[in-house]
């Protein structure tokens, strides 16, 4: 059974420090918008339940006219958004939502892309895109059941988003939605203004 985008919380994560952009990629515009509030747009279009921006701490807040969701431990990569925004997309006393993440340097990424992940992901199971067998976690749908496992990979130390998709995929907690090179263009970022993505 896919899943209902009124069902899922969307967030885009944008706590990273930008470093080799030389800026905040979210305030970077890509056309007549910037990042931030295409990627927002992007999951208000689609009919997702509850949309929110993740950022650093240290970070300035956006005027993204919804909820902000700090990272769990600034600093510590894209994971720690991830942790944040599974536990926000949990309500007492539910069981939560879902969580579909999308990282805010991707502006490849349309619509349809997003409906693909929500048509193949379950309540109960996530799914995130395999580009020639490597796993992109950062435009993926997340279990609300990953939030305990994530945290412990949080905690534990240095570790990336692909090492909990990994271990969700290992105990059939997430599958995979394999594409070709020529289609995993569009997950790209964009970390230099001179270098635009999928090139």
């Amino acid at each position: 059974m896919s899943l209902n985008a009124r069902d899922v919380s969307g967030l885009v994560l944008a706590g990273g420090d930008g470093t080799r952009m030389g800026e905040d990629k979210a305030l970077v515009e890509w056309g007549d918008e910037p990042l931030f509030r295409r990627q927002l747009s992007l999951l208000t279009a689609i009919g997702i339940g509850a949309v929110g921006i993740s950022r650093a701490g240290t970070q300035p807040a956006l005027d993204a006219g919804v909820p902000t969701v700090l990272d769990a431990l600034p600093g510590k990569g894209p994971l720690s958004g991830i942790v944040s925004g599974l536990g926000w997309a949990s309500h007492p006393g539910e069981n939560g939502r879902p969580l579909l993440v999308l990282a805010v340097d991707m502006p490849l990424v349309e619509r349809d892309f997003l409906r693909r992940l929500l048509a193949h992901a379950e309540p109960a199971r996530g799914v995130a895109f395999r580009v020639n067998g490597r796993w992109e976690p950062l435009c993926a749908i997340y279990p609300p059941a990953a939030l305990t496992r994530a945290q412990r990979l949080l905690e534990e130390g240095p570790s990336s988003p692909t090492g909990l998709v990994e271990e969700l995929a290992s105990q059939g907690m997430l599958t995979s939605l394999d594409l070709d090179a020529d289609e995993g263009r569009v997950l790209k970022s964009w970390n230099v203004r001179g270098e635009p993505p999928g090139e």
